[in-house]
């Protein structure tokens, strides 16, 4: 469907200016004095002087009730449809207004319009309506955007200069986009520049994605569009593939940029190759919302390679990922029996099954896991934790006493509620009541490993509506946002089902306190339903 047209910009008058008069110079400077980011750091100076990673932008400010990563914002707007026409129309015609009469005043309301646009929702009319015009000269909109590249202290107005220049195929400012991009904030634009041209460089995306850890590795990832060099497919499987934000959010492109048939065929691959790829399939056959068979049409081939490689393994976290892959498989072998679509031939389904099968025999595993559960390391505890849950048994005693030595390691937590049953919840929310329970609120409970072991027990409540109230109440009381946040979560599931009368109190509570962005929003779903249960 067309996008409307400009007609209101066709209404603008050119007109010419003999000379520029001294009221004229006087708005001019007052423009300058006045300019929105004349108060603050520019953001081109502030990432050329700061060495830390990510460091806070001059506009965190409108984005704290948020409480989001660099990056984040945006990315989970990426697939917001709605489109605001009239804003887009408006910041279109200031910004042929300026570029024809090149008036501050004009510049300062384009440059307010931008500092709270939702660009990344409107991105494609933007691209649009920019690449239509051809009334204006080209240098006139490239001067502006290396202005608001240099001199803008919001993200906004940079993020649209990375636009401007791509849609006016200029290339001279590649060094500042590049340096910009260093900044998660700002290296989805990077990359859509270079897609709005239409090319793309191998290189200057993975330089990029091995230095930055948590959105910016992201959008680089997924910004890949042709199947990478060698040296490149090794980095994806051995480190590209993991993050700081979530290892869910690399799996397609890891996947679908990494030819595995390709280096499973070789007799002998690196441990930590077939490590990474054991890891990456059992996550990818389990994720969510994707279609296996379309990311990766010879997942049946992968497969059948794959265990080739395992016949002599005896480690932990290699017979977690066959046990995860034979679950994907008698759920294909389901599908099968209803005639739904699935991954292979009956035939060759039946040979896949019985090679994983073959491999996961307990006599085999079980003294391996026992061994794994009394060593000192983390991640071989957390293996072989998830080891007994398929095996089939309860090591609840050993996971109380390493706890009740280190009550708060939230490996330990990880491990002990990954996965666990409703007989296993019970267990430790009695536990956790004990150490979750008492002081919350005192200075030496705020670090990081309180926190995340006490999220950790929380998550492990969504499904079990109405255990560990205590801990909920508790947790509702508490000062770490993130605490809060993740009770009213529990709460907002729980609330079809049972919300008691002292957990209802603590929930009331919160009106009256200073809640986030995030919190209150889950605050007002859950009074709102209260409210209609009232009437």
């Amino acid at each position: 469907m067309d996008t409307p047209t400009l007609t209101s910009l066709k209404t603008i008058a050119i007109s010419t200016v003999s000379g520029i008069t001294i009221g004229l110079i006087a708005n001019y400077i007052q423009g300058k004095r006045n300019a929105p980011w004349s108060t603050s750091k520019s953001i081109y100076k502030l990432l050329g002087k700061e060495d830390v990673k990510n460091p806070k932008l001059p506009d965190d400010n409108l984005y704290q009730s948020h409480n989001l990563d660099a990056g984040e914002l945006d990315a989970r707007l990426l697939s917001n449809e709605n489109v605001n026409f009239p804003e887009v129309f408006e910041i279109m015609e200031l910004l042929l207004r300026y570029c024809h009469y090149k008036h501050p005043s004009t510049l300062k309301q384009l440059y307010s319009r931008l500092t709270y646009f939702n660009l990344i929702s409107n991105l494609d009319l933007i691209v649009d309506q920019i690449s239509k015009i051809t009334t204006l000269k080209r240098d006139k909109l490239k001067r502006l955007a290396i202005f608001l590249l240099r001199n803008s202290s919001h993200r906004t107005p940079i993020k649209f200069a990375f636009i401007i220049l791509a849609c006016i195929k200029e290339e001279s400012q590649e060094e500042i986009l590049f340096k910009l991009s260093h900044h998660e904030e700002f290296t989805f634009y990077y990359f859509k520049y270079w897609d709005i041209l239409q090319k793309y460089d191998e290189n200057r995306l993975f330089e990029l994605a091995k230095v930055l850890k948590g959105w910016g590795r992201i959008h680089s990832l997924h910004s890949i569009s042709t199947t990478p060099k060698k040296h490149h497919q090794t980095w994806l499987i051995t480190q590209g593939c993991f993050n700081d934000v979530s290892f869910g959010n690399t799996l397609v492109p890891v996947i679908k940029h990494t030819q595995l048939t390709h280096i499973l065929q070789q007799k002998i691959v690196s441990p930590i190759i077939i490590y990474n790829i054991g890891q990456l399939l059992s996550s990818f056959l389990h994720a969510e919302d994707i279609d296996v068979k379309d990311h990766c049409p010879n997942i049946s081939d992968v497969l059948e390679l794959f265990v080739k490689h395992l016949k002599d393994s005896s480690e932990l976290c290699l017979y977690n990922c066959m046990q995860l892959i034979l679950q994907f498989l008698y759920s294909q072998n389901e599908n099968f029996s209803k005639g739904k679509a699935v991954i292979c031939t009956k035939d060759k389904l039946n040979s896949l099954i019985n090679s994983y099968e073959e491999l996961s025999l307990r006599e085999k595993w079980i003294p391996i896991m026992d061994k794994a559960l009394m060593s000192e390391d983390d991640f071989e505890f957390q293996d072989a934790s998830l080891a007994s849950q398929f095996l089939e048994i309860d090591v609840w005693t050993i996971y109380r006493h390493k706890l009740k030595n280190d009550s708060l390691n939230p490996a330990l937590w990880f491990a002990s509620t990954h996965g666990a049953s409703y007989k296993r919840i019970l267990k430790m929310v009695n536990f956790a009541e004990q150490t979750f329970c008492n002081d919350i609120q005192t200075p030496e409970n705020q670090h990081q490993n309180y926190i995340d072991s006490y999220l950790l027990i929380l998550q492990a409540l969504y499904p079990f509506t109405g255990t560990g109230e205590k801990l909920l109440i508790n947790a509702l009381k508490s000062k770490q946002s993130k605490i809060t946040l993740y009770a009213l979560k529990i709460c907002d599931v729980w609330k079809q089902e049972q919300l008691s009368a002292p957990l209802l109190d603590s929930i009331l509570d919160l009106k009256r306190d200073q809640i986030d962005h995030d919190s209150q929003k889950v605050l007002d779903s859950i009074l709102e339903y209260i409210k209609d249960l009232d009437e």
